[in-house]
């Protein structure tokens, strides 16, 4: 079954196994809940693949708009699943890949987008494995767009993307987009899937999960438009927070990244000491000066942070 180390857990049913003769190598993941706005987009990006051997699990969460009439125009492939009450995002992503029969899992918001070449490319990344273990999962380059398409800026531009062994640079930032990212089955059922708990970071820590046994692939070109608009979840930067500081509360990491887990935890304290003091400058005085007074107590606790985050800023 597909669950995580929470036992509040929903148990979800059994997981089909993969017949190699007919299933697929992609099962797409989508989770949709009233997504008419940029679905067909997005699907039409999944069609105009020139790799096609794939299947669709478009998991409707609840939807009570027209998605449900955009996903059934399409062909066989496009496996619609409705679940009758709205869920949390974890628990809508497991009760998908409950339904999966490929060898990978690939991932698509329904605001997002993908380039003909994507599946392809990482198909053939995964196949060539890493130096010193086999490749869990792979992802690409993203372009940044506005709610009309318009290009922002790329991950790339201002991140740090890794490959290969990737637990220390992935505890500081998710530089994983969730449309970008492939991996295979096998790795999440035995991990038992997306922690749903979470509501803001469940992609993150999956993959903290994977990468401390896997190498990650890398595809450098922008293969993934990642739709920036006023719905996207990860505008809420408190709960984000909170989240955060769970995640790598509770992380596992052994003696080898404990000392890199440390690490990351003081670096979001800096981090979001900032991001409140910008948020509390057009608020009352006091709770300005309270804020400028935490951001200089965590800025002198950690020097070393608060020099290598100036560097990043500037850079």
């Amino acid at each position: 079954m597909i669950g995580t180390q929470n036992t509040s857990l929903m148990k979800i049913g059994t997981v089909r196994q993969v017949n190699k003769d007919t299933g697929p190598i992609f099962s797409i993941i989508m989770n949709c809940y009233n997504c008419e706005e940029f679905l067909q987009e997005a699907l039409d990006s999944v069609y105009a693949q020139d790799f096609n051997d794939f299947e669709i699990i478009f998991f409707d969460n609840a939807s009570s708009d027209a998605s449900v009439k955009i996903a059934q125009k399409y062909d066989c492939r496009l496996h619609y699943v409705r679940n009758p009450t709205l869920i949390p995002l974890g628990a809508a992503r497991n009760l998908a890949i409950s339904h999966a029969r490929g060898e990978y899992l690939a991932f698509l918001d329904c605001d997002d987008t993908w380039e003909p070449s994507k599946l392809r490319l990482q198909y053939q990344a995964l196949k060539v494995g890493g130096n010193r273990r086999p490749y869990g999962f792979c992802y690409t380059d993203a372009m940044r767009m506005q709610t009309g398409g318009e290009d922002i800026l790329a991950y790339s531009a201002e991140r740090n993307m890794g490959q290969g062994e990737v637990m220390e640079e992935l505890m500081l930032d998710c530089f994983i987009a969730m449309s970008s990212c492939v991996i295979r089955r096998e790795i999440v059922i035995e991990l038992g899937g997306f922690n749903e708990r979470f509501n803001q970071v469940e992609e993150w820590d999956l993959w903290l999960r994977v990468a401390r046994q896997y190498d990650l692939a890398f595809v450098p070109s922008c293969e993934t438009r990642i739709r920036f608009h006023g719905k996207n979840t990860s505008q809420n930067y408190q709960a984000q927070r909170l989240e955060i500081e769970q995640l790598l509360s509770c992380l596992s990491v052994g003696k080898k990244f404990e000392n890199a887990c440390c690490y990351a935890q003081n670096w979001f304290k800096v981090r979001f000491a900032v991001i409140d003091v910008m948020h509390k400058l057009k608020g009352k005085e006091k709770k300005k000066i309270l804020s400028l007074f935490t951001l200089f107590y965590c800025l002198l606790k950690h020097p070393i942070i608060s020099i290598r985050m100036v560097q990043d800023y500037l850079n």
